[in-house]
């Protein structure tokens, strides 16, 4: 499954690919996932490389059931509906706190994330904004 060309993270088309246990080959940048969401199943590539990377996987069929497998995997462990759902729900319940910064909500619950430890590259983006109101 090719997703998008230039997104930053996959999205709903990957995940479902991932939990059919196909292999999935989408342009993202893995250093902007969720700590939880880490490492991701997904082959990279970008526009310049996207021939590439799909010949290398029509031509390693053991390579291709592998991938598939592990996004299986992923999608049932990262991306299962009621871990997803369970997490929206621990964000929701804090969103009227109106809490500044960036958080991780998980099935555990919701915890703010320290950008400069745990997602340096992001911490010291150009143009990013120091804190950023994110509904819990």
């Amino acid at each position: 499954m090719i997703d998008q060309i230039t997104p930053e993270v996959p999205g709903v088309f990957p995940a479902e690919a991932m939990a059919l246990g196909k292999a999935v080959i989408c342009e993202y940048d893995p250093r902007k996932l969720a700590p939880f969401a880490r490492p991701c199943p997904v082959v990279e590539a970008s526009a310049g490389t996207l021939a590439a990377r799909l010949r290398e996987l029509v031509r390693d069929p053991p390579r291709r059931r592998d991938i598939g497998a592990a996004g299986r995997c992923y999608a049932a462990s990262v991306q299962a509906p009621l871990s997803a759902t369970t997490a929206a729900e621990h964000a929701y319940r804090r969103a009227p706190r109106r809490e500044r910064g960036v958080f991780e909500a998980t099935a555990a619950g919701v915890r703010p994330i320290d950008l400069s430890v745990e997602l340096p590259e992001l911490a010291e983006s150009p143009g990013r904004r120091r804190s950023v109101p994110v509904p819990q």
